[in-house]
Formats: C-alpha cells, sequence, structure tokens
C-alpha cells in the first residue's frame, strides 16, 4: 500500500514512511474503505476513530486523485491503483510501512463453474496478469533520483 499525496510532497520524498504516521494525516478516504479498519487493528489503541483524521470521502477514483493533486489531503492506495500517477509525477507517493493487503481468488473444486463464473474468473486472472506486467506490485521509488 501506498501513502499517496501531491507531486513533490516533502512528506513523501523519503521511500517508505511509518503506518503509525497515518492517524496524523488528514486523509482523503474511499466510502466504504474496509482498509481503515486494517489500520486500526494494526495500531491498536493508537488509532481510535476519532483519531483518524478522515478530511474528504469520496467515491471515486478520479475525485480523489483530483484532491490529492490539489493538495487537499493523503490516500493510502494500493501500488496498482496509482502507479501511472506515480509514473508520470502527478502524484506522489511512499511505500507504507507493514501494511499490505492480500486478495485470493478461490473457486470450489468439488463442482464445475458456470459458464458466468468462469468468465469472471478468466477476467480477473487476466487483469491481474497485466497489472503485475505492469510492475505495479511491488512498487518501490526510484533509487538515486529525486522522489516525484
Amino acid at each position: 500500500m501506498i501513502l499517496v499525496g501531491p507531486p513533490n510532497d516533502p512528506l513523501l520524498a523519503a521511500s517508505s514512511v511509518p503506518l503509525d504516521l497515518l492517524p496524523e494525516l488528514p486523509l482523503v478516504l474511499p466510502v466504504g474503505s474496509g482498509w481503515l479498519s486494517v489500520v486500526r487493528r494494526r495500531l491498536g489503541a493508537k488509532a481510535s476513530p476519532a483519531q483518524i483524521k478522515a478530511k474528504v470521502w469520496v467515491q471515486s477514483p478520479g475525485p480523489m486523485k483530483a484532491l490529492l493533486r490539489a493538495g487537499l489531503g493523503y490516500a493510502v492506495l494500493p501500488a496498482s491503483a496509482v502507479q501511472p500517477d506515480l509514473t508520470a509525477g502527478t502524484l506522489s507517493g511512499a511505500v507504507v510501512e507493514d501494511f499490505s493487503l492480500s486478495r485470493l481468488l478461490a473457486v470450489p473444486r468439488d463442482r464445475p463453474l458456470t459458464r458466468a463464473a468462469q468468465a469472471v474468473a478468466e477476467a480477473i486472472r487476466t487483469e491481474t496478469a497485466a497489472i503485475v506486467a505492469a510492475g505495479a506490485f511491488g512498487w518501490r521509488a526510484p533509487q538515486g533520483e529525486r522522489r516525484r
């Protein structure tokens, strides 16, 4: 997961930021986001709901990225969601230490999948392969150059 903010943000000049920094930041959060509960569990008593500074709640990535580019807060997003922005320098980011999420595609083995389920599983595999091929997983700041 990447802490994302405006281009050339000094906070994001480091290659990583500690997880316990998140409650101190004005955050732009996706509506219905499950990651906030993960942060609270990882931080324990340090991150009560009142301590997380949700500045803005948004419903889609476009407006969220516009708010971040304008310097109105920070967001924690998967690298795959912001890799083109980080590469282009329209946003800056740093890896959040000790904060990763994983997902699993599970299908039943005791019965055949419906055609619809097969199509969905194949679409997920194809999209995931494209994201991996683009280098979005395991994103790291470029070494030896100024961070965007």
